[in-house]
């Protein structure tokens, strides 16, 4: 920032001028507390999540199961601060609601002096400056093994606006956050209906009152049960081998496995092949809009999504391709191979070649399903639709305020931006 009228030049940059430069010795002060422990009483602890997750509840035990006497008791408003691997440098504002509960010793626990508003405290604590103060006063090559020490926090420097400014840019914050937590709530309740959903109308379909026994339970008596591979037209994976890879302008993209998630497909990484082999590859099987890709290699195996849009490319081993026959709906058999019941049978039916989850094609094709007639897939497809569209909805608006909250810390925590107190 170049000389500008109401700011000052420091050592950590240019902030307002009625700012201040504190150490974090200045403004955080350690406490120490000491607990009397009982063996027959039970004990509350909790842990940090990554940063800017807020504090959990982790869980409950009686004293006499506590193996180290180094927990601690915290209180509201306390400000916490993980010591530990790969939450190194996350914190917490205690709320009220894990009033007296404790942490482990993996925790720093401080109070603001005060000059500081500890939820300004905490905002602060997201910025890349924070982290970086953390890193630079820890010692060790790998963050998993790192030792942090206080000392050297304590002298780290952070620009500090007048009290009644940090509350106001807290009280900001907070709004948004309030926003994005209640977004969050709303799509875990979608979530859960529409989980709810596919175990009804995938079981029980639409306007039923009779059904018959199967082997996979009670369905519908018009419906149908069948080996999956009766059903489709084809059910094969990607080639095996590992080929070369070209660069973007002159090759077709190579999905794999991460090209799936949630249901749909995720575009945003993948590699390219040369023309010509796409060409050998596809030649029998060429993947088009309407089939589906099912994840049958690693972590995400039994995951499924319809290719949604028109795009030339080629598939990994880690893929299954499969195309459905014209009397079923392809929107629907994803959700059915989506659905828990498939995801169970999926993970009993695993194979863990070398530690790698892999679920061959062979035992795909002998799914055993119950189908109903057509137009009644297409009705339990668009009711799931549905509620997948309001979800994606709300994940978008979810990304919008995180991103307006982003650029709201980035502004109004170095002064950037003012606001009128």
């Amino acid at each position: 920032m170049d000389q500008k009228t109401g700011y000052k030049k420091t050592k950590i940059g240019w902030i307002p001028e009625e700012w201040s430069i504190k150490r974090y010795k200045d403004v955080l002060k350690e406490i120490d507390r000491q607990y009397l422990w009982d063996d027959n009483l039970e004990y509350h602890l909790i842990s940090v999540r990554r940063r800017n997750g807020g504090c959990f509840f982790r869980e409950s035990l009686l004293g006499h199961q506590i193996k180290t006497k180094t927990l601690r008791p915290i209180q509201r408003d306390d400000f916490i601060i993980s010591k530990m691997q790969v939450v190194h440098g996350a914190t917490s504002v205690v709320p009220s609601s894990f009033d007296g509960m404790f942490v482990s010793s993996s925790y720093l626990i401080m109070n603001a002096c005060p000059i500081l508003n500890i939820h300004y405290m905490n905002y602060w604590a997201q910025l890349p400056k924070f982290y970086n103060d953390v890193l630079i006063s820890s010692h060790g090559v790998h963050i998993e093994k790192m030792t942090f020490k206080l000392s050297s926090f304590k002298k780290q420097l952070m620009p500090l606006p007048p009290l009644p400014e940090q509350q106001k840019i807290a009280s900001i914050l907070t709004t948004v956050d309030d926003k994005l937590s209640s977004i969050e709530n709303q799509i875990q309740q979608t979530e859960q209906l529409k989980k709810g959903l596919m175990e009804k109308l995938l079981t029980e379909g639409i306007g039923h009152t009779e059904f018959k026994d199967t082997k996979i339970g009670k369905i519908p008596r018009e419906w149908r049960i069948s080996k999956f591979e009766d059903e489709t037209r084809l059910i094969t994976c990607g080639v095996a081998s590992t080929p070369k890879y070209v660069d973007p302008e002159n090759g077709i993209p190579f999905l794999s496995s991460q090209n799936v998630k949630d249901g749909k497909m995720k575009l945003e990484k993948y590699s390219y092949i040369s023309k010509d082999f796409h060409k050998e590859l596809t030649k029998n099987n060429k993947p088009e809009k309407g089939d589906i890709l099912y994840t049958r290699v690693g972590a995400n195996f039994g995951e499924a999504c319809v290719i949604d849009i028109d795009l030339e490319f080629s598939v990994y081993v880690s893929l299954t391709l499969i195309k459905v026959k014209n009397e079923n709906d392809s929107n629907f058999v994803k959700y059915l191979l989506n659905s828990q019941y498939y995801k169970k049978l999926a993970k009993r039916s695993v194979f863990q070649g070398a530690g790698v989850p892999n679920l061959n094609v062979k035992v795909v094709r002998n799914f055993i399903v119950g189908f109903p007639p057509f137009p009644e897939q297409k009705q339990i497809a668009s009711i799931l639709s549905t509620v997948d569209d309001k979800i994606e909805t709300l994940t978008q608006k979810k990304s919008e305020y995180q991103t307006l909250k982003k650029g709201l810390m980035a502004e109004l925590l170095t002064g950037k931006r003012r606001v009128k107190v």
